[in-house]
This record gives structure tokens, C-alpha cells and sequence, in this order.
């Protein structure tokens, strides 16, 4: 979207000079991927990879490139490196824009079946252009216009699920996908039973009540954790997907990283083996997001005596032996006996917010600065009353 100044001069409206610049190479990104409808990469090879070998990336690069991208680190003959690409600039999102690629069947670990590029958006839809189609072997594949394609995360086309649509640096991004799961864009809750058993319901990307609808799939059984004291989701490594933090009653933090994959124990796994994160001692509420807005998620902890206190997130998911998940921790300051918090973008602004419950079933919303070691704002603004809550003792987000 173009940003207008709220001014004018003579008849024409002043435009931003940096968003005037996106706006023409996303512009520039689809004249040139229209440009190349029905063209194919054998023979001449003009998209740079090798007769037989699909290039529906290479062809997303190369109009990229073409177009006055200068950043175009990282992407390679895999379809996955347009989602990577986003993950590591922060231009991964979940509303189609002019110029951005669109990822298809995202496995996790940098590995999708396909990629587009968005031409035009309409109401509900999109029109996308994309190398390697036409249902034909690699070196008869032809660029291929498509119309109608649903614009939104878990849209299917082709047979094939959208999974992000990411724009090239420099160009803005869109609405940031939240980490879940099993990569749909969708998040997803998880739920620990009194006899220890941690289920997952897959979110159905819907909010209705349950007479209406769903808003959760039914539980996949994820296996049994034992007796916790606190779990939290969040994406600590950086890949997109949400990992499991869970503390003992023995105050011991472990981390399971996400598989990418919902499944019940029987089928396959959800998580995979735990990183022990060392002891945090006796914590009364724990949460995950990412407050410092580089895409990792950071643990936010209170302790009995109401003090909270931030551990940003490295990047990293290890044990405690082999380096460190979280930095050093920040203290955010007393904000006394609370039955439980979570962190959620609330505003819609990229960064983490703190919802605080208190015992008289008032509620609080902190909005995030974005900041953790500024001397001259807070991590967090004055609180929003949201309320009481009454009968409401637990929150998740």
C-alpha cells in the first residue's frame, strides 16, 4: 500500500519517497513476471538453472532480481528459501501484496513444493504468476498466469495449501504470521489434562461460538508430560514453528522444539526431544512471545513475589551445556500477586503485549514498546483496564 501525506500540492497528493520506491518494484516484480507468460526455461536456460530441474524458484528469483531487488541472499533452486528468506528479514506474512512470493506446502526446514509470485489482488482472491507449471515434466514447463487463487494462509489452489506469502527487503510487509504448530498459519492450542496427558487442537483459522462451529479441530494426543507446574508456546529457534516450553514442579525449564507437523504420539511427533534450559526456580506464571521485534520469542517469568523479569530469546534452541536459549534476564518490575499472564499482539503492531490477571478478576492489557534495555521508556506502556473477568482464574494468548 502506498502512503499519501496528508497534503497536497497543485492536484497531485505527495507521496512518501520510501513507500513511493516499494510501490514501484512491486510494481516493476509483477510487470516483469507478466512479461514472461508462457516462456520456458529450456532451451536458453534465461532463468539460470539447468534443463530438467523444476525452476519455479528460480524463475520467483529471477523476477525478483530483475525487477531491482537487491536482496537476494539465500534464495536458492528451493522453493522453501522464499519462506526462510522472509523468516530471516522479517517480511513473512499472511496478506497478499503485489511483488510478494507465494509458498506452497511449506514443510519446515527451508523445503515447499512451490512458488509464485502475487501480479494483482482482488476481493478474496489473487492473480499469481509462477514458473515450472502447465502439469508437464520440468523441461517442458512452461510460466503460467492463474487467476482466482484464495488470498489467504491455508488457501488451497492446485491441490496445493498456501503457507506465506513473503515480500522482498525493502519492500514493506504485511500482517506477520504468528509461529504455530503445524505451519498453516493457524494458531493452535495446547492443553495439559490433570493426569498429565498434553493434547493439541488444531486451530481452525475461524472464532465462532461452538453451536455455530469450530474454532479447534479435535486433539491430537501429544503424549504424557507429567505433573506441571508451567507450559508456554513460542517460536525460540527462528523456524517459523512454535516450541513447547514446559517448567516442572521442581523448577526445571525444558524446551521441546516443534516438528511442524500435529499428530497424535502413535502417528509421529509434535515436538522433539527437550533441551533442558537449567532451573528457574519456583515461578508462579511464565509466557512466550517475541517483545523485541527480531522474530524470536522471548520468556517472560513472574516469581512468587510478583517481580517479572524478560529473558530474550537468542535464536537458539540448545541445552544449558551447549549455549544459551535465553540472554541474560531484564527486570520488568513488581506487578504484584497475579493468577496469570500471556503475551499476544493485541494492537496489531508487530510487537508482544503483556494481559495480566489478577485475583479480583480484573484484567490488563500492557501494550509492548519493543524495547528491553531503553533507559528511557519502559518495556511495556501504562496498562488498559479490560475488565473483570469473574470466575476467569486462568488466560492464554
Amino acid at each position: 500500500m502506498v502512503g499519501v501525506l496528508a497534503g497536497f500540492v497543485g492536484a497531485g497528493a505527495l507521496v512518501a519517497p520510501q513507500a513511493a520506491q516499494a510501490a514501484g518494484v512491486r510494481d516493476q516484480i509483477a510487470s516483469v513476471a507478466l512479461s514472461q507468460v508462457g516462456k520456458s526455461n529450456c532451451p536458453g536456460l534465461p532463468y539460470g538453472l539447468s534443463c530438467g530441474i523444476d525452476w519455479c524458484s528460480a524463475f520467483a528469483k529471477w523476477v525478483w532480481g530483475q525487477a531491482g531487488v537487491s536482496d537476494l541472499a539465500g534464495l536458492t533452486a528451493e522453493s522453501g528459501s522464499f519462506y526462510t528468506y522472509g523468516q530471516n528479514r522479517g517480511t513473512l506474512h499472511s496478506t497478499p501484496q503485489v511483488g510478494d512470493a507465494v509458498v506452497f506446502n511449506y514443510h519446515g526446514g527451508g523445503n515447499a513444493d512451490h512458488v509464485g509470485l502475487v501480479v494483482a489482488v482482488g476481493t478474496g482472491t489473487f492473480t499469481m504468476v509462477a514458473g515450472n507449471e502447465g502439469n508437464l515434466p520440468a523441461n517442458q514447463s512452461h510460466v503460467q498466469k492463474d487467476n482466482n487463487v484464495p488470498a489467504h494462509l491455508g488457501g488451497v489452489y492446485g491441490g496445493q495449501t498456501i503457507d506465506a506469502f513473503v515480500s522482498p527487503a525493502g519492500a514493506g510487509g504485511g500482517t506477520p504470521i504468528q509461529p504455530d504448530l503445524n505451519v498453516d498459519g493457524i494458531s493452535d492450542l495446547v492443553s495439559l489434562t490433570s493426569s498429565g496427558d498434553l493434547h493439541a487442537y488444531p486451530g481452525t483459522g475461524q472464532i465462532v461460538d461452538a453451536s455455530a462451529g469450530s474454532t479447534f479441530w479435535a486433539p491430537r494426543s501429544i503424549g504424557h508430560y507429567g505433573s506441571l507446574a508451567n507450559l508456554a508456546l513460542g517460536d525460540l529457534n527462528h523456524d517459523g514453528i512454535a516450541d513447547l516450553i514446559t517448567q516442572h514442579t521442581d523448577g526445571n525449564l525444558y524446551a521441546y522444539p516443534g516438528t511442524g507437523q500435529l499428530v497424535d504420539s502413535t502417528a509421529g511427533l509434535t515436538f522433539w526431544a527437550p533441551r533442558s534450559l537449567g532451573n528457574y526456580g519456583s515461578l508462579a506464571n511464565l509466557a512466550a512471545d517475541d517483545i523485541t521485534q527480531d522474530g524470536i520469542a522471548d520468556l517472560v517469568t513472574q516469581h512468587t513475589d510478583g517481580n517479572l523479569y524478560a529473558y530474550p530469546g537468542t535464536g537458539q534452541l540448545v541445552d544449558g551445556t551447549a549455549g544459551l536459549t535465553f540472554w541474560a534476564p531484564r527486570s520488568l518490575g513488581n506487578y504484584g500477586q497475579l493468577t496469570d499472564l500471556g503475551l499476544g499482539d493485541l494492537d496489531h503492531d508487530g510487537i508482544a503485549d503483556l494481559v495480566t490477571q489478577h485475583a479480583d478478576g480484573n484484567r490488563y492489557a500492557y501494550p509492548g514498546s519493543g524495547d528491553l534495555d531503553s533507559t528511557t521508556r519502559p518495556a511495556f506502556w501504562a496498562p488498559r483496564a479490560l475488565g473483570v473477568w469473574g470466575g476467569h482464574v486462568r488466560l492464554a494468548l
